[in-house]
């Protein structure tokens, strides 16, 4: 199996995120509180001279109170993107889902199709670049069209689980 190798920058972002977890759950007292642990542990798991990184359920404790810190600096080191789920409608409106996935998706390959066929300020046709994908929102409105996708996928799972 073949990976990256886990770089000292990977590892000062990864301790700098769990500083700023356990800062926004209230300090190194409050985390250390809440996770069972002693002070100074929860504080050398931020070390950027420790190598020692907090285990796994200390992250999920302090997440699931204040946000994805930690989780989302590991999805971005993994080259993924963490969406947060919107929250499970009652009556899944179908049709709205569905319209707000085909136009989003429609959008983003509408305006992605005009960059590549060169029909964007001083475009060139079978190309497209940082400054076209910015001016476009390409990213902004993919990134809307992956979350209607999730409120779309919590929707069928709500209605699979019968809920």
């Amino acid at each position: 199996m073949s990976g990256q190798e886990f770089t000292e920058q990977d590892r000062f972002r990864l301790n700098h995120a769990w500083r700023r977890l356990f800062k926004a759950y209230g300090g190194v007292d409050a985390a250390a509180m809440a996770v069972g642990r002693d002070r100074s542990q929860v504080s050398r798991w931020g070390s950027p001279h420790e190598v020692p990184q907090p285990p796994v359920d200390a992250v999920a404790i302090l997440e699931r109170e204040v946000g994805p810190i930690v989780t989302t600096e590991l999805a971005w080191q993994a080259r993924h993107l963490l969406i947060p789920l919107p929250p499970v409608e009652g009556d899944s409106a179908w049709l709205n889902h569905l319209a707000q996935v085909t136009q989003d998706t429609a959008q983003v390959a509408g305006d992605l199709s005009r960059a590549l066929a060169g029909h964007v300020e001083n475009g060139v046709a079978g190309t497209i670049t940082a400054d076209e994908s910015r001016t476009l929102g390409l990213r902004a409105r993919a990134t809307e069209a992956m979350a209607h996708l999730a409120a779309l996928e919590q929707a069928l799972a709500a209605l699979e689980a019968g809920a």
